[in-house]
């Protein structure tokens, strides 16, 4: 008798390594909002910067799940694209602790994609017929649309939003902290909004896993009983 959650335990790690830097991410994010220090000045520009690479690195994303269907070669030039562009947000930023989490995450969205292809879950010789769950699990162009698709809803609804409360990171301290010298070459002035933005979309990409690793649990359950039968 097969362990269906061990099955699923074990072909989707790298989706769950992921959901705990993403839970890290959060917890960094809250806590510079909510109660930063000075010497956080750095970080905190990173950040803005950070969540202008997502943006970009979605895009390379959902391009590269595109060229993985016609060819490989296409496939390894879009995450040479990648590579670049964690270059240059290396270039952009000061915080190496912060490049190295946001290097992992990618390396580890990668894996997520390939793994999973390769694993006994994702059956791609029987017929599926068309559902969220299918179309969720075994569309390689659905989840990067639907992971852009949330990070524009969500920086259209938070970047430029006036409700947002400012928490630690008021006017007074970004002066006195040096943030606006530091960060002054780009127009991120409300850094709060960007933090609230990492806060909602990371937390929004824990959930979509979630959801995720729950459809693969249930069609391994289906797929067990069939073979019983």
């Amino acid at each position: 008798m097969k362990n269906t959650s061990l099955i699923v335990l074990k072909h989707t790690l790298p989706r769950l390594i992921g959901m705990g830097l993403n839970i890290y991410l959060i917890l960094l994010f809250l806590r510079l909002w909510k109660s930063p220090q000075h010497n956080d000045f750095e970080l905190i520009a990173d950040i803005t910067v950070m969540m202008f690479c997502e943006f970009i690195m979605l895009w390379a994303g959902f391009f590269t799940s595109i060229a993985a269907k016609s060819s490989n070669i296409l496939k390894w030039i879009c995450i040479f694209i990648f590579a670049l562009f964690l270059l240059g947000f290396n270039a952009a930023t000061s915080s190496y602790k912060l490049f190295a989490i946001y290097g992992i995450i990618v390396l580890f969205r990668i894996l997520t994609s390939t793994f999973e292809k390769k694993s006994p879950l994702s059956d791609d010789s029987r017929p599926k017929e068309l559902s969220f769950s299918n179309i969720i699990l075994h569309d390689k162009i659905a989840m990067p649309l639907i992971t852009f698709a949330l990070y524009a809803f969500l920086f259209s609804a938070t970047v430029g939003d006036r409700i947002t409360p400012e928490y630690g990171l008021t006017d007074e301290f970004l002066k006195n902290s040096g943030y606006y010298l530091h960060h002054m070459k780009m127009d991120a002035k409300n850094p709060h909004l960007y933090l609230c933005l990492g806060v909602l979309y990371f937390s929004a990409l824990i959930l979509l896993d979630f959801l995720v690793i729950c459809l693969l649990y249930r069609e391994e359950k289906r797929k067990e009983k069939f073979e019983i039968q």
